[in-house]
């Protein structure tokens, strides 16, 4: 039995190569197929008028295979990124052209050719990137893909979105006076905005066209321009939690019946802790039956309120040791896990693993750790495994936690380590709070406020803020001894805003198809979303090299846009279509910049020819050549560097 659950686990752990190994293939494919469109209008604008090509290739590097046809050599090279055409003469492109002796220049050389009839060879290139791309979007419209709907969902406190008076539920049509399609267009409208203009909303609220002015603040965490707005999720639970399961549907909360997921999250959170009833739609047998779910809220503390988006300071306080511990007027609730980690490293470990509801009671020799004692604990421990123990069905049991080396999965890990809200044990109480004079011991647990019994700390919260401008009097247990002391509830309620409260689970967002429903249709919308990621294209180009509104940090290389194009592949050939029609409108725009070494590079010299009536002497051209290789090179370093990171960090 052993020996056929390890084959089959082997088994499956190949199909998983297999299948990942797949996707990347047909990316790749597509990619090649892109650059042999790129080189194909090359090829056909050479033979339009009349020059001989030599090679046509896909790739760089030694020739792997290919044939001969006529005068050409098609080949594949060992190198898949990139590709290129050979014409003749090309090489003596470099030359200065006064001192070329017309008279023995082949008339289907590169050279013999107009300035003019070049520059349509070189551009080639791109019209042909151009065409793919709209007809890449024409196939994707005419069978139509699902975009997040154009939907307001949370609107972030303190956030330019809420002082403009934004509500989750109002739907995008327009961002000045430009029409938006989906909430994806929405974002980058706020990314790329002028820094130094608004931007004018148009809404659609309960049937009412409104219009609302906001000026997007720049987010150095993200490194772009923000207002503090998140897209609308649907009402199908996404994945499994406590009594949801994948797919059922929220029709009722409480007694609302919501139409957005932002509603079934105020009604839970607003209940500060207490149960609320969701009713559900789950398919059972193959029948759709409701279902009764009990949620809660679970408490989150801040150490301090932050503004939105966070400040310099506020990025900078975070990473220092110094930065104060999340707490209840200075008192520090215990840590445990959400639920199960089924991490990567963790069939590794021989020792139990993390369950739903463990209650962290030691990490390392820190009994009753805090929050900031267990993140700098695994900093530590990064790749390693870290051993803690824990009280599970009060029962105290060690356990290895796998910690992970990237930021993504750390931070996931750390985040499941939600507070102890079920038990009133203090793990520390912090210095200059209104609790630091009850000198309350690491490990007490606190039973009653002014003698009223207290099990939670919802309840402990509920009582401090009907108590506010007035003194509270603690009784806690430690050991066998009851203890007690008064301290200062604060009357300004500012301490208030250091409490929220949040839901384990989500929903699918909320979706709308985008679909030509007639062959016309398909065709304009396919050009619109052409024109409008080559307009993008180039308004982020400015906002990254001139105006610094969005950081270098967001430009991906090969590295990553494979990566990114695995996912996609992975969620069906339409989207693959959609992502390789992007990739092909993005080259169409970095082909045609007027730099060095690209085809806009070469137009721009051919342009001053044609102006001057003659070439740029080999000595300019040669320092604009070596100038833009130059270039290309660091910028293919520093994207390799992004994109390393990225994955690294799990993004």
């Amino acid at each position: 039995m052993l020996t056929d659950l390890l084959a089959n686990d082997i088994l499956m752990t190949m199909f998983g190569y297999l299948k990942s190994g797949w996707y990347i293939l047909l990316v790749l494919i597509g990619f090649g197929f892109i650059i042999f469109v790129h080189e194909l209008g090359h090829f056909l604008a050479a033979r339009m008028v009349g020059i001989k090509v030599e090679t046509f290739a896909i790739g760089f590097g030694p020739r792997l295979f290919g044939f001969r046809r006529g005068e050409t050599d098609y080949r594949i090279a060992l190198l898949p990124f990139g590709g290129y055409v050979k014409m003749l003469g090309q090489e003596d492109f470099t030359l200065d052209h006064d001192r070329l002796d017309k008279t023995k220049v082949d008339p289907a050389s590169f050279l013999a050719k107009t300035p003019g009839q070049r520059m349509l060879v070189v551009s080639g290139g791109v019209f042909m990137n151009i065409i793919f791309a709209i007809i890449g979007f024409i196939i994707v419209f005419m069978n139509g893909l699902d975009f997040p709907a154009p939907v307001a969902g949370d609107i972030m406190p303190n956030s330019p979105a809420e002082r403009a008076g934004f509500a989750p539920g109002d739907k995008f049509i327009a961002v000045n006076g430009h029409r938006v399609l989906n909430f994806n267009e929405i974002m980058l409208a706020v990314a790329l905005s002028d820094p130094d203009s608004p931007l004018d909303f148009e809404i659609e609220r309960n049937g009412k066209i409104l219009h609302k002015i906001v000026r997007p603040i720049y987010n150095p965490d993200s490194q772009l321009r923000q207002i503090g707005i998140a897209g609308a999720g649907s009402l199908k639970v996404w994945g499994s939690a406590a009594g949801l399961k994948d797919g059922d549907i929220i029709v009722q909360v409480g007694n609302v019946k919501p139409k957005l997921f932002s509603s079934v999250e105020k009604v839970i959170k607003q209940a500060e802790g207490k149960p609320v009833t969701l009713i559900v739609e789950r398919k059972v047998d193959g029948k759709n039956k409701k279902v009764k779910v009990v949620k809660r809220a679970h408490l989150v503390l801040y150490a301090e309120p932050m503004s939105f988006p966070p400040t310099e300071e506020d990025l900078k306080e975070q990473k220092t040791e110094a930065y104060k511990e999340p707490a209840i007027l200075g008192l520090v609730p215990r840590r445990k896990f959400l639920g199960e980690l089924t991490l990567k490293d963790a069939s590794k470990s021989k020792a139990p693993l993390i369950q739903k509801g463990d209650i962290i009671i030691r990490i390392g020799n820190i009994l009753n750790p805090t929050g900031r004692q267990i993140q700098s604990y695994l900093e530590k421990l990064r790749g390693k495994q870290a051993k803690l123990e824990v009280l599970r069905g009060g029962k105290r049991i060690e356990v290895v936690l796998p910690v992970p080396k990237n930021d993504f999965e750390f931070n996931y890990v750390f985040g499941q380590m939600i507070f102890d809200e079920d038990n009133t044990v203090v793990a520390d109480v912090l210095k200059g709070t209104p609790a630091a004079d009850l000198k309350i011991p690491s490990g007490a647990r606190i039973i009653a406020c002014d003698g009223k019994e207290v099990s939670n700390w919802f309840e402990i919260i509920d009582y401090f803020k009907a108590h506010r401008g007035k003194a509270v009097r603690l009784t806690w247990v430690f050991g066998d001894k009851k203890y007690s002391g008064t301290m200062k509830i604060p009357a300004d309620g500012k301490w208030l805003s250091q409490i929220d409260y949040t839901i384990d689970f989500i929903t699918y967002p909320l979706t709308t198809k985008i679909v030509g429903k007639y062959p016309h249709q398909a065709i304009l919308l396919g050009l619109r979303q052409t024109w409008y990621i080559i307009k993008m294209a180039y308004v982020t180009i400015q906002r990254v090299a001139f105006t610094h509104t969005i950081g270098a940090k967001q430009i991906s290389g090969p590295i990553f846009i494979i990566h990114k194009g695995k996912e996609i592949a992975e969620s069906g050939l339409y989207k693959l279509i959609y992502y390789l029609a992007l990739i092909s409108a993005n080259l169409a725009v970095i082909n045609f910049l007027p730099i060095p070494a690209v085809d806009g590079g070469l137009i721009l010299i051919l342009l001053v020819e044609k102006i001057r009536g003659k070439g740029l002497s080999p000595k300019i051209t040669a320092i604009w050549q070596a100038v833009g290789i130059s270039l290309l090179i660091a910028l293919l370093l520093f994207v390799t560097y992004n994109d390393i990171s990225k994955l690294i960090n799990g993004q």
